[in-house]
């Protein structure tokens, strides 16, 4: 088999049916090259064989016929462009491994002793099998564990409290001292610190479903990594009186909830109460963290903004799903918004659910503080470009679900304006942090690269 498809001659042929055996001859090679996975041959030879048929189309009274085929070799061609760069995003998975080999910690132990289950050093899960919600919930809490200590032990991260509150977020060993910090915000719903999507970190594997191979590139940059935990809110009191201590932690046999129990008034996505609306007064919310929008604005004020790489206006934000409606409720802030925007460097929008310029509709549920210091943006934007509409269009990009290859611009609604939207080159919402995180890195380095040089 030839190396190469034929090229089309630069005076076609007057015979018709020499044209048409030439485009089936190349249409068969571009099908042996797809099987033996050389997709850029075989996308060349699926738009020779479409420029023969299209030419021989020309000629011939079965114009009809043979254009249809030309261009079912055209789409043919696009679809090659689109998978190969998955079935090589799903290669490179493989060569995931977890820092150390296997896990082992107690957790690890009580997983595989109780549950028969155990990650292996890919960061799958084995003898995984969906049975009811609560063993789901119950392997689900252990996988976090699990993920938590391998991010103590093996990657030196570190547990930060939060100042006057229960809430805590990891951070990389010299975190506070690093030159360049990136702030990793998760979304909604079962999520903790770390992980991206716990259905992928049960049903995949580490490398889709937490922040693991996104920690080993950024310490690999000499980064400093904080990872916040926007999901922790409340406490669920299961008795009628409430024994807090002073940081707004129950006291010994209160447990904590491991999901948010209602939709709160000033923002949060909505999430069921256990046991019924009849528990909504046996909650206590977290002080500074009571949505995932005030525990973003709660750790900028208490922990980012005292960091070397705050000073030095080089930080990093990448924000998945309902993480965006929290890092823009930052961005927007009529107290806070105007050091945030001249301090972070690049901000990642990882398939965000925030809308910019703000919606009517959506207004309350962005509105986290108070009338009086909450969105600086409301009365100024009809009057023209905003300060937080500069910074989107200069220091921030978004990546998108969808099957165009990775970053292939994409055209945005209404309600996304400012940002420059691509292709994540998936199609699944939970899987575009681990597809897109190369070209994140990327764009992370150019807007570093770009700052350094206007510095100097």
């Amino acid at each position: 088999m030839s190396s190469t498809p034929p090229r089309p001659p630069d005076k076609f042929d007057k015979d018709i049916d020499r044209l048409v055996s030439l485009g089936k001859e190349a249409a068969k090679r571009a099908i042996k090259f797809d099987e033996c996975k050389k997709y850029e041959l075989a996308r060349r030879a699926y738009e020779t064989a479409a420029r023969f048929l299209e030419a021989a189309s020309t000629k011939s009274q079965e114009k009809n016929i043979l254009e249809k085929r030309a261009a079912e070799y055209r789409a043919r061609a696009e679809k090659i462009v689109s998978y190969s760069h998955i079935t090589r995003r799903k290669e490179s998975e493989q060569q995931f491994r977890v820092r150390g080999g296997r896990p082992n910690s107690d957790a690890a132990k009580i997983l595989e002793k109780n549950f028969g289950m155990y990650f292996d050093e890919k960061g799958k899960l084995k003898n995984f099998k969906y049975t009811t919600e609560t063993r789901y919930n119950q392997v689900g809490n252990l996988a976090t564990q699990i993920l938590h200590d391998l991010l103590t032990t093996r990657y030196n991260f570190s547990k930060i409290q939060l100042p006057e509150t229960a809430v805590s977020v990891w951070g990389s060993h010299g975190y506070a001292e690093a030159t360049v910090l990136c702030v990793i915000v998760h979304g909604a719903g079962a999520v903790r610190a770390g992980m991206w999507a716990r259905k992928l970190l049960l049903n995949d594997s580490m490398e889709s479903g937490t922040c693991l191979p996104w920690i080993e590139n950024l310490l690999a940059l000499k980064y400093g990594v904080l990872l916040l935990s926007p999901n922790d809110n409340v406490y669920h009191v299961p008795s009628k009186s409430l024994h807090c201590n002073k940081l707004g932690r129950p006291k010994a046999g209160q447990r904590q909830l491991q999901y948010q129990c209602y939709q709160p008034k000033d923002g949060g996505p909505p999430i069921p109460v256990p046991g019924g609306a009849q528990n909504r007064d046996k909650l206590v919310f977290m002080k500074g963290s009571e949505t995932p929008q005030r525990h973003v604005l709660y750790c900028w004020e208490n922990i980012i903004m005292a960091t070397e790489s705050f000073r030095r206006k080089s930080v990093f934000v990448a924000c998945h799903s309902w993480g965006g409606v929290a890092v823009m409720s930052l961005l927007r802030h009529r107290k806070l918004g105007p050091r945030a925007r001249d301090s972070i460097c690049a901000v990642a929008f990882l398939d965000s659910v925030h809308r910019h310029p703000e919606p009517a509709d959506l207004s309350r549920l962005l509105f986290v503080c108070s009338k009086r210091d909450g969105n600086e943006q409301r009365d100024e934007h009809r009057k023209g470009k905003t300060q937080t509409d500069v910074f989107l269009e200069t220091k921030s990009k978004g990546w998108i679900k969808s099957n165009r290859p990775l970053d292939r611009s994409l055209r945005t609604g209404r309600y996304e304006q400012g940002t420059p939207y691509v292709s994540a080159g998936t199609n699944d919402h939970d899987r575009v942090p681990c597809f897109s995180r190369s070209s994140v890195l990327q764009f992370f380095k150019s807007h570093l690269d770009l700052d350094e040089k206007l510095d100097s």
